[in-house]
């Protein structure tokens, strides 16, 4: 019986080894590859949380001295304004003076077309014209109108 009870056993290991005769690596490589996989997307959260994370102390410290400056900022705000102002104001006034000068070419016959026989023509006929000024009815530029003079500011303040 001995050897009956030998045969079982063997019998037995026979069968029991086809169930752990398996390739593992090959049984694991999906499991390792999705492992892998998010060991990488772990590793590109972490990279953007330390990014933003510096992004957001420069920026912490980029709006403090906005706010630090934001007196300066409104001052600079207000020259700029102020010379906007002055521009469109010249602006207006060269554009008053070009039709003013347009309607004096017109009423001395002057004729753009012909430019260089315009410029002679003073020179070969000689006319006595009255001269006449023009007026103009362009309010005068006046730069304290825009600008005051940090000057009487200081003096203002030493009064005090």
């Amino acid at each position: 019986m001995d050897s009956e009870k030998h045969f079982n056993v063997i019998k037995t290991a026979n069968d029991y080894s086809k169930y752990f005769d398996h390739d593992m690596d090959k049984k694991l490589l999906p499991l390792n590859l999705l492992i892998n996989g998010m060991k990488a997307r772990l590793d590109q959260c972490q990279t953007l949380v330390t990014i933003s994370h510096e992004n957001v102390d420069e920026t912490t410290k980029a709006l403090t001295s906005l706010r630090q400056s934001s007196d300066q900022l409104d001052e600079l705000c207000s020259k700029i304004d102020t010379i906007e102002k002055v521009v469109d104001h010249l602006k207006s006034n060269l554009g008053s003076l070009e039709e003013e000068i347009e309607k004096a070419e017109l009423k001395l016959g002057l004729n753009n077309d012909n430019l260089v026989v315009n410029i002679l023509n003073p020179l070969l006929f000689r006319k006595t014209v009255d001269k006449k000024t023009l007026s103009v009815d362009m309010p005068k530029f006046d730069p304290n109108e825009y600008f005051i003079s940090e000057r009487y500011d200081d003096d203002d303040d030493e009064g005090l």
